[in-house]
């Protein structure tokens, strides 16, 4: 699981993404999204609240066949994680005009930070809507999954 400082930062500009977002960087370079940060040290996922009680939607799909999910079960988290994706790309795409912005007065002299500070706001609630939208993304897969394709999925991550 994603620990909380490696989680769903957004504010980059990102445009291949997935669902999560990277951590607010002030770069003209893109920063490549993708739906989790994954964390090989397994130290971390004794930090991250979320890693006891809820799952990624890799390892759900990874594993769909051992945990014998239906085909209704498969479907809703697919077009769940696509849905989010749209959701997440059209707010990146608005937070790019921000940046962009933002950027432009982080090079005037002197600084202006009743131009710069609300364009910072706008970031900031970008990142922390894409935050719970990623938040109940993991909530619903795991409302979607049976308690012994829980208990599976448990085994499968502590076997990693």
């Amino acid at each position: 699981m994603i620990e909380p400082k490696h989680c769903l930062l957004i504010a980059a500009l990102g445009l291949g993404a997935v669902v999560a977002a990277p951590t607010l960087a002030w770069s003209d370079e893109p920063i490549e999204v993708t739906l989790v940060d994954h964390v090989e040290e397994e130290d971390e996922d004794e930090d991250d609240p979320f890693a006891e009680f809820l799952f990624e939607p890799e390892l759900v799909l990874e594993h769909s066949a051992e945990l014998g999910l239906t085909d209704a079960q498969r479907d809703a988290l697919i077009d769940r994680v696509v849905d989010i994706q749209a959701e997440v790309t059209r707010m990146e795409l608005k937070a790019a005009r921000d940046h962009g912005e933002l950027m432009r007065l982080l090079q005037e002299e002197p600084m202006d930070a009743d131009a710069i500070l609300p364009l910072v706001d706008n970031l900031l609630t970008v990142e922390s809507e894409t935050k719970r939208k990623y938040v109940r993304l993991l909530i619903e897969i795991r409302n979607e999954l049976t308690p012994e394709q829980r208990a599976q999925l448990d085994a499968i991550r502590h076997e990693d």
